[in-house]
């Protein structure tokens, strides 16, 4: 538990020099854009509607109960969830790219946000997955 605390706290600390070092390193115009581009990623995270957070207080009480079958059924349940939300947020980025009428670097952009989606989705997961499973060492490791 300790590492998960210290983990805890170093990503914060990372957190609040990057918000520091960020608005130096970016002119106006990029800062501007980071800002809203990192908003998409921080709404998606939600899209998902639930399923991981039912899924970390479900598995416990179905591996008390010995039930591996409904464990691997709410685990494929709720990665199914996570990846199907992130999946249509990408989508709808990509229609967005699609679309045309956007210069070349905000359509990259957009492009890397909607992998960043995906990608967070997946680590998300696998976060839910380990402290569901009471993996506190683990998850300090990933974070």
């Amino acid at each position: 538990m300790a590492r998960y605390v210290a983990s805890h706290l170093y990503q914060k600390a990372m957190a609040v020099l990057t918000a520091l070092a960020r608005p130096v390193f970016l002119g106006p115009e990029q800062f501007g854009a980071w800002t809203v581009l990192r908003t998409i990623p921080t709404y998606a995270a939600h899209a998902h509607l639930g399923a991981r957070s039912a899924f970390r207080f479900a598995v416990p009480r179905l591996a008390a109960q010995s039930d591996d079958a409904g464990v691997a059924e709410v685990a494929r349940a709720a990665f199914v969830a996570s990846l199907a939300g992130a999946g249509v947020v990408a989508l709808a980025l990509a229609a967005v790219i699609a679309g045309g009428g956007l210069a070349f670097d905000t359509r990259f952009a957009l492009g890397c946000v909607a992998v960043w989606i995906v990608l967070e989705a997946l680590r998300d997961y696998l976060m839910a997955l380990g402290k569901a499973r009471e993996d506190f060492e683990g998850v300090a490791r990933a974070r």
